[in-house]
Protein backbone atom coordinates (compact mmCIF):
# COMPACT_ATOMS: atom_id res chain seq x y z
CA UNK A 1 0.00 0.00 0.00
CA UNK A 2 2.56 2.48 0.67
CA UNK A 3 4.28 1.74 -2.70
CA UNK A 4 1.00 2.88 -4.21
CA UNK A 5 0.35 5.66 -2.22
CA UNK A 6 4.40 6.84 -3.03
CA UNK A 7 3.05 5.89 -7.14
CA UNK A 8 -0.27 8.10 -6.29
CA UNK A 9 1.66 10.84 -4.48
CA UNK A 10 4.23 10.93 -7.54
CA UNK A 11 1.59 11.19 -10.00
CA UNK A 12 -0.60 13.85 -8.32
CA UNK A 13 3.34 15.98 -8.24
CA UNK A 14 3.08 15.30 -12.44
CA UNK A 15 -0.08 16.14 -12.71
CA UNK A 16 0.61 19.18 -10.66
CA UNK A 17 3.61 20.43 -12.31
CA UNK A 18 1.68 19.98 -15.88
CA UNK A 19 -1.09 22.06 -13.99
CA UNK A 20 1.21 25.00 -13.14
CA UNK A 21 3.33 24.56 -16.67
CA UNK A 22 -0.44 24.90 -18.43
CA UNK A 23 -1.21 28.25 -16.76
CA UNK A 24 2.29 29.52 -16.88
CA UNK A 25 1.50 29.17 -20.51
CA UNK A 26 -1.58 30.40 -20.18
CA UNK A 27 -0.82 33.24 -18.36
CA UNK A 28 1.55 34.45 -21.28
CA UNK A 29 -0.85 33.44 -24.18
CA UNK A 30 -3.22 35.96 -22.09
CA UNK A 31 -0.39 38.68 -21.52
CA UNK A 32 0.19 38.11 -25.61
CA UNK A 33 -3.31 38.52 -26.56
CA UNK A 34 -3.97 42.19 -24.30
CA UNK A 35 -0.44 43.06 -26.02
CA UNK A 36 -1.71 42.37 -29.98
CA UNK A 37 -5.39 43.70 -28.73
CA UNK A 38 -3.41 46.69 -27.76
CA UNK A 39 -1.59 47.26 -30.75
CA UNK A 40 -4.81 46.45 -32.56
CA UNK A 41 -6.92 49.58 -31.10
CA UNK A 42 -3.56 51.37 -31.97
CA UNK A 43 -3.86 50.53 -35.48
CA UNK A 44 -7.35 50.62 -35.29
CA UNK A 45 -7.26 54.84 -34.10
CA UNK A 46 -4.81 55.40 -37.08
CA UNK A 47 -6.12 54.03 -39.52
CA UNK A 48 -9.72 55.62 -38.38
CA UNK A 49 -7.64 59.44 -38.32
CA UNK A 50 -6.32 58.60 -41.97
CA UNK A 51 -9.85 57.68 -43.27
CA UNK A 52 -11.15 60.93 -41.55
CA UNK A 53 -8.51 62.38 -43.78
CA UNK A 54 -9.01 60.59 -47.01
CA UNK A 55 -12.99 61.81 -46.46
CA UNK A 56 -12.13 65.09 -45.89
CA UNK A 57 -9.20 65.36 -48.70
CA UNK A 58 -12.57 63.43 -51.64
CA UNK A 59 -14.87 65.87 -50.49
CA UNK A 60 -12.63 68.66 -51.52
CA UNK A 61 -11.73 66.88 -54.72
CA UNK A 62 -15.12 66.70 -55.66
CA UNK A 63 -15.38 70.28 -55.20
CA UNK A 64 -12.56 71.05 -57.24
CA UNK A 65 -13.66 68.37 -60.01
CA UNK A 66 -16.95 70.08 -60.13
CA UNK A 67 -15.66 72.62 -62.70
CA UNK A 68 -17.25 71.82 -65.58
CA UNK A 69 -21.28 71.77 -65.97
CA UNK A 70 -20.73 70.71 -69.99
CA UNK A 71 -18.94 69.63 -73.07
CA UNK A 72 -19.38 68.24 -76.56
CA UNK A 73 -18.20 68.32 -79.19
CA UNK A 74 -19.11 70.49 -82.73
CA UNK A 75 -19.85 69.38 -86.11
CA UNK A 76 -19.80 65.64 -87.60
CA UNK A 77 -17.03 63.24 -87.09
CA UNK A 78 -14.76 63.11 -89.88
CA UNK A 79 -10.94 61.57 -90.58
CA UNK A 80 -9.64 64.14 -91.69
CA UNK A 81 -10.31 67.58 -89.32
CA UNK A 82 -10.48 68.04 -85.68
CA UNK A 83 -13.29 68.60 -83.84
CA UNK A 84 -13.87 71.40 -81.76
CA UNK A 85 -14.66 71.03 -77.82
CA UNK A 86 -17.04 73.26 -76.28
CA UNK A 87 -16.75 73.66 -72.74
CA UNK A 88 -19.32 75.38 -70.17
CA UNK A 89 -17.53 76.19 -66.56
CA UNK A 90 -19.53 76.34 -63.39
CA UNK A 91 -17.82 79.36 -61.86
CA UNK A 92 -15.86 82.05 -63.74
CA UNK A 93 -12.65 81.70 -61.64
CA UNK A 94 -12.35 78.09 -62.55
CA UNK A 95 -12.78 78.74 -66.37
CA UNK A 96 -9.60 81.80 -65.77
CA UNK A 97 -7.74 78.79 -64.30
CA UNK A 98 -7.92 76.64 -66.47
CA UNK A 99 -7.41 79.00 -69.14
CA UNK A 100 -3.90 79.80 -67.76
CA UNK A 101 -3.09 76.53 -66.96
CA UNK A 102 -3.73 75.75 -71.02
CA UNK A 103 -1.74 78.82 -72.12
CA UNK A 104 1.20 78.01 -69.99
CA UNK A 105 1.48 74.08 -71.62
CA UNK A 106 0.54 75.77 -74.97
CA UNK A 107 -3.37 74.10 -75.85
CA UNK A 108 -4.88 76.85 -77.78
CA UNK A 109 -8.03 77.98 -76.28
CA UNK A 110 -10.82 80.42 -78.00
CA UNK A 111 -13.56 82.10 -75.86
CA UNK A 112 -17.09 81.62 -77.87
CA UNK A 113 -18.52 84.28 -78.82
CA UNK A 114 -22.05 85.31 -80.01
CA UNK A 115 -21.97 86.60 -83.55
CA UNK A 116 -22.08 90.23 -83.63
CA UNK A 117 -18.64 90.01 -80.96
CA UNK A 118 -16.78 88.41 -83.97
CA UNK A 119 -17.80 90.37 -86.92
CA UNK A 120 -16.70 93.14 -84.66
CA UNK A 121 -13.60 91.65 -83.61
CA UNK A 122 -13.08 90.86 -87.36
CA UNK A 123 -13.34 94.39 -88.54
CA UNK A 124 -10.82 95.63 -85.58
CA UNK A 125 -7.77 92.75 -86.05
CA UNK A 126 -6.03 94.36 -89.16
CA UNK A 127 -5.33 97.23 -86.48
CA UNK A 128 -4.90 94.92 -83.50
CA UNK A 129 -2.27 92.60 -85.36
CA UNK A 130 -0.57 96.10 -86.98
CA UNK A 131 -0.18 97.50 -82.98
CA UNK A 132 1.44 94.13 -82.55
CA UNK A 133 4.07 94.03 -84.95
CA UNK A 134 5.05 97.48 -83.78
CA UNK A 135 5.63 96.27 -79.70
CA UNK A 136 2.55 97.67 -78.32
CA UNK A 137 0.22 95.93 -76.44
CA UNK A 138 -3.32 95.39 -78.14
CA UNK A 139 -5.81 93.00 -77.03
CA UNK A 140 -9.87 92.10 -77.19
CA UNK A 141 -11.99 92.73 -74.34
CA UNK A 142 -15.68 90.91 -75.80
CA UNK A 143 -16.19 93.27 -79.00
CA UNK A 144 -14.05 96.14 -78.24
CA UNK A 145 -10.35 96.42 -79.01
CA UNK A 146 -7.72 98.04 -77.05
CA UNK A 147 -4.45 99.47 -78.09
CA UNK A 148 -2.19 100.38 -75.27
CA UNK A 149 -5.29 100.78 -72.34
CA UNK A 150 -7.67 102.99 -75.33
CA UNK A 151 -10.64 101.56 -76.72
CA UNK A 152 -10.76 101.69 -80.25
CA UNK A 153 -13.67 100.84 -82.83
Amino acid sequence: MEKNFNEQLLELREQSKQSSCMIASLAKAVQYNADEVKDCKGKISELEKCNERLCKENKELKERIRVVSENKRVGRKDDNRKRHIVVSFVRRQLKEEMWRRCKEKGIRLAEMLPLEDREARKQLWPQIEQTRREGKQAYFRRPHGYIEGRRIG
